[in-house]
C-alpha cells in the first residue's frame, strides 16, 4: 500500500501521465485492504516527555533516546497518538517543521520498534541484478544503487552550482523531484530548462534531513563539504548521498562523469565534456608558445558596496579565479597573498602596489558594469595604468547571480572572454554573443529564440 501511494505521489507531480479514474479507482479498492491489514495500534505509554528546544531535530532527539536517528518516525507516532489522548502532547503533522516548547512523546525501546514496524512499508520485490548501477563520486566512494534513482534531490549549499550541471542531463527534468530554492533567480533559470518546474518541491534555506525525507528520495545529490552537515545525517536514514564537487575545470570533468553514472547516461556526459574540452582547446593552441613576459598582469577584485561602503576582495590562490587567470594567459598578481580560506578584504594602497596591468571586476549583489563606471569617476583610480590604458573590465554575469569567474558551468564562458579580453590578437574570431548562443543550446537544448528572449536582456558586464 505503502508503494502504491509513493507511486501515486509520483503521478501527481505529472511526471507520469496515467489516468486518472483508474488510478482513483484502484485507490478505492485497495483502502480497505489496507485498512483490514493494518496493526491495531496499541496504548502508547511514554519512557520519556520531552520540550523541545532550539535547532532540535527529530533525528537527533532520537539518536539521543533511542540510539539511533533513523528511529524519528516512531517518535513522531507516539507523540500523534498521545496527542489524541492529551491534547497538551503536540501533534506533528510535518516531521521537519517542528516548535519550540512542544511536548513530545519518546517511548521505550521495545514499544519505538513495534511503531516501526507498525509504520513501516511492505517490502517490494528485490530489483533484479541488471538493474544495479554504481556511481563513484568526489569523495571516491562508491555508491550502489540497486535500480536507477527516479527521485533525485538537490540540497546544501551552492544549489545553483550543483542544480546548472543536473539540469545539462534531459533526465534531469523527469527525476529532479526537489531542490533547495534558495535564490529566485536560480529557479527563473531552472524553469526555464523544465516546462513542469511549477510542481517541483522547493525546500527552504539550510534545509533538514527531516523536510529532504518528505520527498521520498532515491538520491540526494549535495557539495562535498556539505558532508558532515548534511550528509552523515541523510546517511543514517539510509538515504544515498552523492557528492559532487564542482571546484575546478578538472573537477568539472570527474564530476559530469559522475552525474552520467547517477542518469545513466554516459554518452551524455562525454558530449558536455566534449563541449567544454573543444574550448579549452581552441584556447590553449591560440596562446601555445606565448613567453612569460608576453603574460599580462591581471588583478580579479570582487567588487560591493552592501550599506552604502566600497569594499574589494581578492579569491584565494586556490579557487578557479586564480586557475582562469592562468588558463587565459595572464599572471594573477594577488596569489602569492591571497592564502586565506576565503575571500580576502584589500585596500586601495594594496591594489596600487600590485601594478596589474588589467583589473576585472566581479560583483556579485550588483551590476558589474555600474561597478567599473563608478571606479572610472573616482580619483584615486584614475591613477592606476590599468584604468588609463582602458584595462579595467566588468565580468560579465547573466540572470542576475551567475557570474562567469564563478565554478558555476559558465566558467568556459569567463574563461573564453577573459582569454580574448587579455590576447584580443589571438583570438580574433571570437564573438561572445555566439559563444552564450552556443552554450545554451548545447548545454541545454535552449534555441536561439528562447535566448534571445530569456538570457541575452540579462547579460551584464562587459560581454561584447
Amino acid at each position: 500500500m505503502y508503494a502504491f501511494l509513493r507511486k501515486l505521489q509520483h503521478i501527481r507531480s505529472g511526471r507520469q501521465p496515467l489516468r486518472w479514474f483508474w488510478v482513483i479507482g484502484m485507490l478505492f479498492l485497495l483502502l480497505p485492504m489496507a485498512a483490514s491489514a493494518a496493526p491495531t495500534a496499541q496504548e502508547t505509554s511514554c519512557a520519556t516527555e520531552y520540550t523541545t528546544q532550539s535547532n532540535d531535530w527529530l533525528s537527533k532527539i532520537a539518536e539521543k533516546y533511542l540510539g539511533d536517528p533513523t528511529t524519528f518516525p516512531a517518535i513522531v507516532a507516539a507523540t500523534n497518538q498521545m496527542h489524541g489522548q492529551d491534547a497538551t502532547f503536540a501533534e506533528i503533522v510535518d516531521p521537519d517543521m517542528i516548535g519550540v516548547g512542544w511536548k513530545i512523546c519518546i517511548p521505550d525501546l521495545e514499544s519505538a520498534q513495534e511503531l516501526l514496524v507498525a509504520s513501516s512499508p511492505q517490502p517490494t520485490a528485490p530489483a533484479q541484478e541488471g538493474s544495479k548501477i554504481t556511481v563513484t563520486d568526489a569523495l571516491g566512494r562508491d555508491v550502489v544503487f540497486s535500480q536507477p534513482p527516479e527521485r533525485v534531490v538537490v540540497a546544501g549549499r551552492a544549489v545553483r552550482i550543483t542544480a546548472g550541471a543536473l539540469f545539462a542531463f534531459p533526465e534531469a527534468k523527469e527525476r529532479v523531484v526537489a531542490l533547495e530554492g534558495r535564490t529566485p533567480a536560480v529557479t527563473d533559470f531552472i524553469s526555464l530548462l523544465d516546462p513542469e518546474f511549477s510542481e517541483m518541491l522547493l525546500f527552504e534555506r539550510d534545509v533538514g534531513p527531516e523536510q529532504i525525507v518528505t520527498a521520498h528520495p532515491d538520491a540526494v545529490v549535495l557539495k562535498s563539504y556539505m558532508a558532515d552537515k548534511l550528509g552523515t545525517p541523510l546517511e543514517q536514514l539510509d538515504i544515498p548521498v552523492v557528492y559532487v564537487d564542482f571546484e575546478t575545470p578538472e573537477q568539472y570533468f570527474d564530476d559530469i562523469a559522475t552525474l552520467g553514472q547517477l542518469f545513466g547516461n554516459s554518452e551524455r556526459a562525454d558530449e558536455i565534456k566534449a563541449f567544454y574540452q573543444t574550448r579549452l582547446d581552441r584556447i590553449h593552441r591560440s596562446l601555445e608558445g606565448l613567453a612569460d613576459e608576453q603574460k599580462p598582469s591581471v588583478l580579479v577584485l570582487q567588487y560591493s558596496d552592501k550599506g552604502g561602503e566600497v569594499a574589494f576582495q581578492v579569491a584565494p590562490s586556490s579557487w578557479i579565479q586564480t586557475t582562469l587567470v592562468e588558463l587565459a594567459g595572464g599572471t594573477p598578481v594577488w596569489k602569492e597573498s591571497a592564502l586565506g580560506s576565503g575571500w580576502t578584504i584589500v585596500g586601495f594602497e594594496q591594489i596600487a602596489a600590485w601594478t596589474p596591468d588589467t583589473i576585472m571586476i566581479v560583483s556579485y549583489g550588483s551590476d558589474p558594469g555600474s561597478a567599473v563606471a563608478t571606479l572610472k569617476d573616482d580619483h584615486q583610480w584614475q591613477a592606476l595604468a590599468s584604468v588609463q590604458g582602458e584595462r579595467l573590465y566588468a565580468f560579465p554575469k547573466d540572470t542576475g547571480v551567475y557570474s562567469w569567474d564563478q565554478p558555476d558551468v559558465r566558467w568556459i564562458l569567463g574563461l573564453t572572454w577573459l582569454a580574448a579580453k587579455l590576447h584580443p590578437d589571438h583570438f580574433p574570431d571570437v564573438d561572445m554573443i555566439q559563444e552564450v548562443y552556443a552554450f545554451h543550446e548545447q548545454l541545454y537544448g535552449l534555441d536561439r529564440a528562447a535566448v534571445e528572449a530569456s538570457i541575452l536582456p540579462t547579460l551584464q558586464g562587459d560581454v561584447e
